[in-house]
């Protein structure tokens, strides 16, 4: 993931099975900044940053670790983008949780992803103002005890937040003017699609795209999911012929 504010521009990912985080100078040259981080060179386990964003209090990166065979999330933050601390919130501590991806507005930050309990799995939203104080979102009422559901990818609108995932088994938008409050809508599938999984979301102003992939008897197809309103009305588009097969890798919105 990649990510730009205030004459800043960095890149997160892994390196020696580490947390990674490039930061770009002024010359266009990259440096490996996350080396001369304790808090992030120094933990255990395999980590890898999946997303990263600006906000009102500084940049957040999200991604998991790999402990012995178990998975926990990873969430990093910083002023400057430059000096970085793991987040501690006890929001991000519980048994079962994955972080997927992260966004930012002006009125605060919000982290993606899912969670396990019981059986159970479901999606997952937490929101801050500050990158300190951590609240977790509704989801829209899904608690997994009828089907799983879990979010891929999420982005800051013209008037709030827009995520993108599954809901037992089909492709799935929500949509919040907070961060903490959202509202589900399950994309319909086409005839003969077996599952489906949106894992990306771009936004430009009032457009909203979200892009993932359809599975039918062929394979997987690529599929995208668009909106004109902020996420208020959602379009489907079918980037390949019946039988097709396909994948987005990459998503932007003009």
């Amino acid at each position: 993931s990649i990510a730009a504010a205030g004459g800043i521009r960095l890149a997160v990912g892994a390196a020696d099975g580490h947390p990674a985080i490039w930061r770009r100078a002024a010359d266009g040259s990259w440096t490996l900044i996350s080396a001369s981080t304790p808090a992030v060179s120094q933990r255990p386990g395999m980590e890898s940053l999946l997303s990263v964003a600006h906000g009102p209090a500084g940049w957040i990166a999200v991604g998991a670790a790999d402990s012995q065979g178990s998975q926990q999330p990873v969430v990093l933050t910083s002023a400057d983008g430059a000096a970085w601390q793991a987040v501690t919130s006890t929001a991000f501590t519980t048994p079962g949780i994955s972080v997927m991806a992260v966004t930012a507005s002006r009125s605060g930050y919000v982290v993606v992803g899912r969670q396990m309990s019981n059986g159970r799995t479901f999606a997952a939203m937490w929101w801050s103002a500050d990158l300190r104080n951590w609240t977790g979102g509704s989801n829209g009422g899904l608690d997994g005890r009828l089907e799983s559901s879990a979010v891929y990818a999420v982005g800051a609108t013209a008037t709030g937040f827009v995520a993108a995932g599954t809901h037992g088994g089909g492709h799935t938008v929500w949509t919040s003017a907070d961060g903490k409050n959202w509202s589900v809508y399950d994309v319909p599938m086409p005839t003969g699609v077996s599952a489906a999984l949106l894992q990306q979301v771009a936004v430009n102003g009032t457009r909203v795209v979200t892009a993932g992939y359809l599975v039918d008897k062929a394979g997987d197809a690529p599929v995208v999911v668009v909106s004109a309103d902020s996420g208020r009305t959602w379009r489907q588009i079918l980037l390949s012929a019946p039988g097709g097969i396909g994948a987005v890798t990459a998503l932007t919105a003009a």
